[in-house]
C-alpha cells in the first residue's frame, strides 16, 4: 500500500485520499458522522461503515471533487435543510478533521505502522509465563475485588483493596509529580461534570455521544480531562508569549463502552469508571509538531522509568479519533495476555478544536487573531499501568518487584509480597 502522504502531496486535498493496489482508481476517503449524499453527486458513490468510498475514472475527476469538498469544508456555516440536521447544521461539527501529511502506513492487515519497539532492552516477559502469572498473582487478585464491586455497581467496575490501591495511588502521584517536577506541565484539579458546548468543542460530539454518560439535568461525565483542560482556553484570544500552555490533571473518567460489547468482559482493560493522568498542549500553529513529539517523548519516559516494555506505533486515518490529526499510539506490554495493550494515545488535532471553541491568539508582531493549535495526550491510564506493572514486575517466587521511582510513595517499600503485604 501507498502512504497516504504520497497521495496529499499529489492532490493536496482537505480530506483523506487513499490508493488500493487493488483497484485501478483511486478513492477519496471521507468521514462523517451522519450521510450527506449531496456531497459525494459522482457515479459509483456508496456508504461502507460510516466512511464514503467514491471511485472515479481519472485524477482529473478526483481533484474537480476535492475542490468542491474544499469550498465546503471552509463554510462556517449551512441550512438545516442540506444537512437535515436540526441541532447541529454547522459542517465543521460534521467532517472529520483532515490527517497530517505524516500519517501511518496501512499494512496488509491494515494496522498501523511501529514507530519504534522498546521491548528487549527493557527485559520482557514473553507470554510464556501467562500460566505463571494467573497462579502467581492469586493474593494480588484477592485485592483486585470484581466481586464486590459488581454487587454495587455491576459490570465493568473494580474495587482496590490493600497494598494494590496503594500501588495504585502511588502510580498517579508519580506521573503527575513527574509532568509537573519536570516536565512543565502545569497541574490541574477538573470538574468531571461538563456541558454541551465542552464536549462539542472538543469534538467528543456529537459523534461519540453513546460512549458517555449524561446526568438527567444535561450535564456529561467526562470520558477524559482533555475535556475540560482543553475547553478552558474557549473564546480566549491569548498572547503568543503565553504559548505554550502546558497542562495535566489527575481524574476520574467514565465511558459506557457503548461499542466494546464481548470485548475484555473481565478484568481492568475496559472498564466504565477509570483514572488517568492527561497532558494538554495549546500552542502555536508552528510549534505543534514539535509539541507532539515532546509529549510522546513524556509519555514514553514515564513507562522507561516504570521498566514496563512498550511499543509505540503511528495510527492510520482510519484508526484515528473524530478531530485527530496525527496519533502515535504507546502500547504496553502484558505477558498475562502475551500482548501490547494501548496505554496512552497522544494525538494533534490541529486547528480542528480551537475553531469549534473559537480558541486563538494574537500575534505578536501584529495582525488579525489566528487559531491556536491543541495537543492531548495520557500520560498514563493509571488502572491499566497497574496492570502492566504487577505482570511484568512477577518473580519466580511469586512476588513482585515494585519499580523503584514508586518506592518515595510507598515508604521506601519495593516489593508486593505473596502475602499481599508491601516490604
Amino acid at each position: 500500500m501507498l502512504l497516504e502522504a504520497q497521495l496529499i502531496k499529489r492532490y493536496r486535498p482537505p480530506f483523506n485520499v487513499l490508493l488500493r493496489d487493488d483497484k485501478s482508481f483511486p478513492f477519496i476517503l471521507l468521514r462523517a458522522d451522519h450521510a450527506y449524499p449531496r456531497i459525494m453527486k459522482h457515479r459509483g458513490a456508496r456508504k461502507a461503515k460510516g466512511n464514503y468510498y467514491g471511485p472515479f475514472a481519472s485524477a482529473g475527476s478526483v481533484n474537480k471533487t476535492l475542490n468542491a469538498l474544499q469550498k465546503l469544508f471552509l463554510l462556517r456555516s449551512c441550512t438545516d435543510s442540506f444537512f437535515n440536521n436540526r441541532d447541529r447544521p454547522c459542517l465543521l461539527y460534521q467532517i472529520k478533521r483532515c490527517s497530517a501529511p505524516c500519517v501511518g502506513r496501512i499494512d496488509e492487515a491494515g494496522y498501523a505502522s511501529l514507530v519504534r519497539e522498546a521491548k528487549d532492552f527493557l527485559g520482557g516477559k514473553s507470554g510464556a509465563v501467562q500460566t505463571q502469572i494467573e497462579k502467581q498473582m492469586a493474593r494480588a487478585a484477592e485485592d483486585l475485588d470484581f466481586e464486590t464491586a459488581a454487587k454495587t455497581s455491576g459490570a465493568r467496575f473494580v474495587m482496590l483493596k490493600g497494598a494494590v490501591a496503594r500501588i495504585h495511588r502511588a502510580l498517579a502521584q508519580f506521573m503527575i509529580d513527574t509532568h509537573v517536577d519536570e516536565n512543565g506541565l502545569t497541574e490541574h484539579m477538573t470538574p468531571v461534570l461538563v456541558r454541551d458546548e465542552a464536549m462539542y468543542g472538543t469534538d467528543k460530539l456529537p459523534k461519540f455521544g453513546d460512549d458517555s454518560y449524561q446526568t438527567t439535568n444535561g450535564w456529561w461525565l467526562i470520558p477524559t480531562s482533555e475535556v475540560t483542560l482543553t475547553y478552558s482556553v474557549a473564546g480566549d484570544v491569548l498572547e503568543e508569549a503565553a504559548l505554550p500552555r502546558r497542562m495535566t490533571a489527575h481524574t476520574l473518567c467514565f465511558r459506557s463502552e457503548a461499542g466494546s460489547a464481548g470485548r475484555d468482559t473481565s478484568g481492568m482493560l475496559r472498564q466504565h469508571q477509570f483514572e488517568k493522568v492527561e497532558m494538554v498542549s495549546v500552542t502555536h500553529p508552528d510549534q505543534s509538531d514539535d509539541e507532539q513529539k515532546r509529549m510522546l517523548r513524556c509519555a514514553e519516559d514515564m513507562l522507561e522509568r516504570l521498566g514496563v516494555p512498550y511499543r509505540t506505533v503511528i495510527l492510520c486515518t482510519g484508526d484515528m479519533g473524530f478531530g485527530a490529526r496525527r496519533t502515535f499510539d504507546i502500547e504496553a506490554w502484558l505477558p498475562g495476555q502475551n500482548a501490547y495493550r494501548e496505554i496512552s494515545s497522544v494525538s494533534t488535532t490541529g486547528d480542528f478544536q480551537a475553531r469549534r471553541m473559537n480558541a486563538r491568539f494574537k500575534p505578536a508582531d501584529g495582525g488579525k487573531p489566528q487559531f491556536v493549535h491543541t495537543l492531548n495526550g495520557s500520560g498514563l491510564a493509571v488502572g491499566r499501568c497497574l496492570i502492566a506493572v504487577l505482570e511484568n514486575g512477577q518473580q519466580a517466587d511469586g512476588s513482585v518487584k515494585l519499580p523503584d521511582v514508586l518506592a518515595p510513595y510507598l515508604g521506601g517499600k519495593t516489593t508486593l509480597g505473596v502475602d499481599g503485604t508491601l516490604s
